[in-house]
């Protein structure tokens, strides 16, 4: 039940409530006439009778994130998607301060994005609207504010991203890159994993925490089982994959097949005890770090007077030399255990725009032919 005061020119209306349970209480002024209090009170309570509560509403948006995020996000993925929702507390404190939740608007949202993306890439404002996108779900969805201050929000980044050119390998260099790594892993004084374990990702597609986690016991005739990852960034110790659907099986060629057999046979002609991790790419007990991995990678590269790429980029040419080849775009999706195929469509999406001008020459061959044809 609602009570109204007037405090000086202006009214006031308090009402007693409970929710889940707990006596509470709502209180709002600055009404002009004790109508407008009436109005306002009624509208309230009609909000409470239904079990929201807007009073959290008035807790400021970085408390508010703050909490969200350790009571339903924090610690249910990775490390790394914890470290996300971490950094989007000191994006809302820079450009929101002590405002509350229920008074940032979608104006005030927008001119927030607006100036992150001054000096950031389109990736990296997508990346903080995400994250902190669903914490104003949640609360409009709970009833905390009556808006929702991201809806058809737009983002733009003025910082160019890396061009996607520099991420990729043609097959010419990439060719001349195995040779040279397969003459490096020939050489008997050579024992360091690194080398095999760039071969590796060649022909697998895997990503290097994919790669630094495997184990012998994830290794089939004629394929591999991906079923964590490694943390190289936080614990230093084995991890969930990136996705759910980054657990995969992935099938290896015999030329693969016969590299993780050489090592396999190495590591035991050396009696290699100092592997407690059952590791692949073992390095004195852990697995071989992205750092040198990178290092050599770019080594030969330089050796070979081709254009530097790091591991990473080792995974999008094996995306793309398939794709090009013809190879289903679905499958290459699950083979490179992406979230879903939109992201393999957005990442590949130059090699598409190749593969649509070879088609269209194509077509012009065939119905060339058919005409010619009597």
């Amino acid at each position: 039940m609602a009570s109204f005061i007037k405090r000086g020119a202006k009214w006031r209306y308090k009402i007693n409530y409970t929710l889940d349970g707990e006596y509470k209480q709502k209180t709002k002024d600055g009404f002009r006439t004790k109508k407008e209090a009436q109005i306002a009170a009624a509208e309230a309570e009609l909000i409470l009778s239904q079990g929201f509560d807007r009073n959290k509403g008035d807790t400021p948006f970085y408390e508010y994130y703050s909490e969200w995020a350790e009571l339903y996000r924090i610690g249910q993925s990775s490390k790394g998607t914890d470290y996300n929702y971490k950094i989007c507390k000191d994006f809302i404190l820079k450009y929101f301060k002590n405002k509350k939740i229920n008074e940032i608007t979608r104006t005030n949202y927008q001119k927030a994005m607006n100036t992150f993306g001054e000096t950031h890439s389109l990736k990296t404002v997508k990346l903080r609207h995400i994250y902190i996108k669903m914490c104003f779900e949640d609360a409009f969805n709970e009833g905390h504010i009556h808006k929702n201050p991201v809806y058809k929000i737009s983002l733009s980044g003025k910082v160019a991203p890396k061009k996607e050119v520099d991420k990729f390998m043609d097959i010419a260099d990439l060719k001349i890159i195995i040779n040279s790594i397969k003459r490096k892993i020939e050489d008997e004084k050579n024992t360091t994993p690194q080398y095999p374990a760039l071969l590796f990702m060649i022909a697998t597609g895997v990503r290097y925490s994919e790669c630094a986690a495997l184990t012998w016991d994830c290794v089939y005739d004629g394929y591999i089982e991906i079923n964590k990852s490694w943390d190289h960034n936080y614990t230093k110790d084995f991890a969930k994959t990136k996705t759910k659907e980054s657990n995969r099986k992935i099938t290896i060629d015999p030329e693969t097949q016969l590299l993780l057999k050489e090592i396999k046979k190495r590591q035991c002609l050396e009696n290699d005890l100092n592997n407690p991790l059952n590791l692949v790419f073992n390095y004195s007990g852990v697995p071989v770090k992205i750092k040198t991995i990178n290092n050599t990678l770019k080594k030969t590269c330089k050796e070979n007077r081709i254009r530097e790429i790091t591991c990473h980029g080792l995974r999008h040419t094996h995306g793309s030399i398939l794709l090009y080849e013809g190879v289903n775009i679905k499958y290459l999706s699950r083979r490179l255990g992406h979230s879903d195929i939109a992201t393999t469509l957005n990442i590949y999406m130059h090699i598409l725009d190749e593969m649509e001008q070879k088609e269209s020459r194509h077509v012009d061959e065939i119905l060339e032919k058919l005409y010619k044809e009597k």
